[in-house]
């Protein structure tokens, strides 16, 4: 069980990742109007103030797409959750093919990669 100073820098680190994902995408009082709240209450919860509960978690991840475990630090499962559905598709059929073919693959990916990243740079130029 957490003690008191312990809750105080897990909600302040909770705040924080709130702060975050929310910074140059929407403002306080955008989503406070969002969760039902007022934008003193988002203050509140992003300087750790204040608990923020498990269902405003919930809908702050539901806006900005991201797990709820973002909010814990886990942000691998965040950048997991920014994959596209044709990404997602692609890594499950590949899945299931031999390694050497998963290998081969990834090789002619990284060619076409280079290739598209080439040809974006000689247009800008």
């Amino acid at each position: 069980m957490l003690n008191e100073d312990e809750l105080k820098i897990f909600y302040k680190d909770l705040g924080w990742h709130i702060k975050k994902l929310r910074q140059g995408q929407i403002s306080q009082d955008a989503l406070a109007q969002y969760i039902g709240k007022r934008y003193q209450q988002i203050q509140k919860y992003e300087n750790g103030t204040i608990r923020t509960p498990a269902h405003v978690l919930w809908q702050i991840s539901k806006l900005f797409k991201v797990p709820v475990g973002y909010f814990f630090g886990d942000e691998e499962q965040a950048e997991l959750a920014s994959y596209t559905e044709s990404a997602i598709r692609a890594a499950r059929e590949i899945a299931d093919m031999p390694e050497d073919v998963q290998e081969a693959l990834i090789r002619f990916m990284e060619v076409i990669k280079e290739t598209y990243q080439d040809n974006e740079h000689d247009k800008a130029a």
